[in-house]
């Protein structure tokens, strides 16, 4: 048996009473074929970053389980049956023991904890060839004081220009949602 992890998107649309029945399908579904789920966990709705079938929400969820290899193409053919699930992908996984997260969570692991980051400083020792020079008080002439006062100006103009990140996608979505009901 080899080890999978299955990530499957499904529609923004569905109540959220179907949603469970969709994922109880699905592990119903691996079952069926002889294979045995160790993880099922939802990651929540999320905005796509394109649409797909008409849809501009989604709810991912993730499903990691063993299986014959050979169980699943039809693993694949069933799950495309499903029309609530707008995207499925499997991928081939490691299985990771409750020890190793615990020890990746502590920072213990080769995956950036504090054992590799000494090691990379180990490795390569930051040396200055110069000694450190002081620093030396430069005086500011009236023009280059204006220039600083001119550009400060300038900068802030642009700030009260400019409009935020967020005011921007409401409007995006305003317009997204309006294109969608005509």
């Amino acid at each position: 048996m080899t080890h999978y992890e299955l990530l499957y998107i499904v529609s923004g649309k569905i109540a959220e009473d179907d949603q469970k029945n969709i994922t109880n399908q699905v592990e119903s579904l691996i079952k069926k074929l002889e294979g045995n789920s160790t993880l099922s966990e939802s990651l929540g709705k999320k905005k796509l970053a394109y649409p797909i079938k008409k849809n501009n929400n989604g709810f991912y969820y993730v499903n990691e389980f063993d299986l014959n290899k050979n169980q699943l193409k039809e693993l694949e053919k069933n799950l495309k049956l499903i029309n609530e699930i707008i995207r499925f992908l499997v991928i081939t996984k490691k299985p990771v023991s409750q020890e190793e997260i615990k020890k990746s969570a502590k920072g213990g692991s080769a995956f950036g904890g504090k054992e590799a980051k000494k090691a990379e400083k180990k490795k390569h020792p930051v040396k200055s060839s110069s000694p450190v020079k002081k620093e030396t008080k430069v005086k500011k002439t009236k023009k280059s004081k204006a220039k600083e006062e001119t550009a400060k100006e300038k900068e802030e103009k642009k700030k009260k220009e400019k409009v935020s990140i967020e005011e921007l996608d409401k409007k995006l979505d305003e317009i997204l949602d309006k294109d969608i009901t005509d």
